[in-house]
Formats: C-alpha cells, structure tokens, sequence
C-alpha cells in the first residue's frame, strides 16, 4: 500500500500514459487487496484514485479498466455506507457498460445499496 501511495502523490495527468495505465492497475491491485482485508475505505481511496487519473473518452481507450475501477469503487462506497455515491457510480457504469454482464456486477451493488437504504 505505502509504494502505491507514493507513487499516486507524484503522478500527474500530463505524465506518459503508459506510466498512468500502470499506476491504475497498481491501484486496481491495492484497491481489491484493501477490499479482501475488509479495510474498505483504503479500497475507496486507492480505486477513486484510479479512477480521476483518467483522461477523456477512458471508456472507449480503456473499457476493461474502467468496468473494473468503477465496479469495485461502487463496492467499496457500499462497503463503506456512502450510498449517494453508489448511485451516481453505477449509473455510469450501466450508461457506459457494453454488455449485461458488464452492467450486473453495477446492478447488484445497486440493488443491495437500495435495500439498505429502504428503497426498493
């Protein structure tokens, strides 16, 4: 977590794209490490981290990346009672998933966030 937190404080959006790309997937890495050790809001962090180094037009340069980010972001804001946030996440994800299977992983999160909150 330490080196990933290192690098994320010293990237910026004009650095070379591969660099990003790789530091998105470390961040994708830490994000489901966090996740499995129940310490969501690291998750949230690394993930949302991840996800603001994207540039424009992600979802068509980088589509794998960003369902992954973005599904597992919605998770961690579940985990972590921010369902305001769930909402707005999966409703881009679902705007933006090419397939059902890509948008499932979205609804289920979506659901159970509503069911908590006393919605559905």
């Amino acid at each position: 977590f330490t080196a990933v937190s290192q690098l994320n404080r010293g990237i910026k959006k004009s650095e070379k794209e591969d660099e990003r790309l790789h530091l998105q997937k470390l961040n994708l890495k830490a994000g489901e490490k966090a996740m499995s050790l129940a310490a969501f809001s690291t998750a949230e962090s690394y993930l949302k981290a991840g996800i603001d180094m994207f540039l424009d037009h992600h979802w068509e340069q980088h589509y794998d990346l960003s369902i992954q980010l973005y599904s597992l972001y919605a998770e961690a804001e579940y985990s972590i009672c921010n369902f305001k946030e769930v909402g707005r996440v999966t409703g881009i994800i679902i705007q933006h998933a090419k397939s059902f299977q890509d948008k499932q992983r979205a609804y289920a999160t979506l659901i159970k966030s509503l069911g908590v909150e006393n919605k559905l």
